[in-house]
């Protein structure tokens, strides 16, 4: 086949690809029986899949063509985000598959054939390294014949324990790995994301207890017929907090610090319970047992509409690491948990408590913890456990223990500073 008829072939088949795209686009699904439909729908899931080994195949020979610099580019990603104008991060996790996928050239096949669909190639590419590559190319016909005898769950299975035989040192499974562990991530509404990677004998431990409790949730909502279920995801956090709760009190059933610190303003809490029970606005003297008939959740109207500022002293309702929080989260706490006193300037400074100890006491350090939002005297961040209650002028020095010599310091740095003569 000549160069001018191959490029017209390669024309005509874009334009076959285009025009069936469009006549399918154009096809009415209300006029199928359910048979039709799911044909359909089996069809078009295997032909996205079909498509994404066909463009891996179109990248891996523009790439070593040197596509991207004949036209202007230096690597293929910047040059098809420009005329895709799709994501980076998209295209280059396409690109990074289609070059992987060079050394494996049956699972290719089978991607555009239909048999392993972008999933089962991503799984694949995970677990590679230098410690099984090659018997990763060794056994890619038994991998993709998994893949048409087994569903999704069945066929990790097969990889998980085609991996054990081609790699039974366990170097994948490190506990000293730096990936292990955990990270902690507060969002900016006040939403805590978390993300936990373990080893598998850890992670057994973890699946043990977690377990356990999701059964017992469950268990009490098949014994109470009043209950309304809760979904799985909900019911994993529920388990997870009982666990951390249970381990975090003492043996008497004490509790060694609150676990939750709400700072609210007089302003926010007045505004907050008198919407509660029913009013527009805080009224003088408002009487909780005034009538409920007419509560704004009646109406489905969202009644916390004040304004959370930080600068101000009177919109404040955060977490006392200085977390903004919507008065709704705080609701509950207000009405069930215990209140303490606060007194502050109009320039946000705590007022004197007037106690002349050694040692701060506990309401002073929550005092200073409110007053700080959690940052440290120098500026700086430390993890909210480790802030201490500090004076600002030694006390060996004639520096009294009140709120107006108090400062945070993290634990390490308080613990070094000792008594220097510069600290004031």
């Amino acid at each position: 086949m000549s160069i001018e008829t191959h490029d017209d072939y390669v024309t005509g088949l874009l334009e076959r690809l285009h025009t069936d795209v469009v006549d399918a686009a154009e096809l009415s699904l209300l006029g199928l029986d359910l048979d039709q439909l799911n044909r359909w729908l089996i069809a078009m899931t295997r032909l996205v899949s079909q498509a994404q080994g066909l463009q891996a195949a179109a990248m891996q020979e523009a790439d070593a063509a040197g596509l991207s610099a004949a036209f202007g580019s230096r690597v293929l990603t910047t040059h098809l985000v420009k005329e895709t104008n799709g994501p980076v991060q998209a295209v280059g996790a396409d690109r990074s598959l289609a070059l992987w996928l060079r050394d494996f050239p049956v699972f290719h096949r089978a991607m555009i054939d239909g048999t392993f669909t972008r999933s089962h190639v991503v799984a694949l590419k995970d677990i590679d390294s230098v410690n099984v590559h090659g018997f990763l190319q060794r056994d890619q016909h038994m991998l993709v014949d998994g893949a048409r005898d087994f569903d999704w769950v069945e066929w990790n299975k097969l990889v998980a324990y085609w991996l054990n035989a081609a790699n039974p040192d366990g170097t994948l499974s490190d506990p000293t790995d730096p990936k292990y562990g955990m990270t902690i991530r507060t969002r900016a509404n006040g939403d805590v994301a978390v993300s936990i990677l373990m080893d598998p004998i850890t992670g057994e431990a973890f699946l043990t207890m977690h377990d356990a409790e999701v059964e017992k949730l469950s268990r009490a909502e098949r014994e109470d017929p009043n209950c309304v279920p809760e979904s799985l995801r909900h019911k994993n956090l529920t388990a997870l907090m009982k666990l951390l709760i249970r381990g975090w009190r003492r043996a008497d059933g004490s509790e060694p610090t609150p676990l939750v610190n709400i700072v609210m303003s007089q302003k926010v809490a007045e505004d907050l319970l008198a919407r509660t029970f029913g009013h527009q606005s805080p009224p003088h003297g408002w009487d909780v047992s005034a009538s409920m008939a007419e509560t704004p959740f009646a109406s489905g109207v969202d009644p916390f509409e004040l304004p959370i500022s930080w600068d101000d002293i009177d919109g404040r309702c955060e977490t006392i690491r200085g977390t903004p929080v919507h008065p709704t989260h705080a609701l509950g706490l207000l009405l069930a948990g215990k209140l303490r006193r606060t007194i502050m300037t109009a320039e946000s400074r705590v007022m004197d408590l007037g106690h002349d100890v050694r040692f701060f006491t506990k309401a002073q350090r929550n005092a200073l913890l409110v007053q700080s939002r959690g940052q440290c005297v120098d500026g700086s961040h430390a993890p909210f456990a480790w802030l201490q209650a500090d004076h600002v002028r030694p006390h060996s020095k004639g520096g009294p223990t009140n709120l107006a010599n108090g400062a945070m310091r993290s634990r390490p740095d308080n613990h070094a500073k000792g008594t220097k003569q510069d600290w004031y």
